[in-house]
């Protein structure tokens, strides 16, 4: 091989970025949606505990469920893996079921 077929070579496995910039942002990802999590719960369990339990704050989850849903659909693609395919699938039904609640509560229903 030449310099040039080398580095040619070296720049498209390098096109992505290394592994660990990769493992840094699967990582910022990975804690960011824990912390979603853990605010949407802590939020609504605050305001079942002061509100009672009659109030439901589903448009949280519907943004939490939402983003989980878009990122399991974006691994998912591209690729055949059945297991992430089903959860973002899954994702999805619980964002929407979570998105009909909101509008219920909208209209008062």
């Amino acid at each position: 091989m030449t310099k040039e077929e080398i580095l040619e070579k070296s720049r498209k496995d390098n096109s992505d970025g290394d592994e660990r910039e990769k493992h840094i942002i699967v990582r910022s990802h990975s804690i960011s949606t824990l912390t979603g999590f853990c605010l949407c719960f802590l939020v609504n369990a605050l305001t079942m505990f002061f509100d009672g339990p009659r109030i439901i704050l589903p448009a949280s989850w519907l943004i939490l469920w939402g983003m989980l849903a878009s990122a399991m659909w974006i691994q998912s693609k591209g690729k055949i893996d059945r297991s992430k395919l089903t959860v973002a699938i899954l994702f999805t039904v619980i964002a929407l079921l979570h998105g009909i609640s909101f509008l219920l509560q909208l209209i008062n229903w």
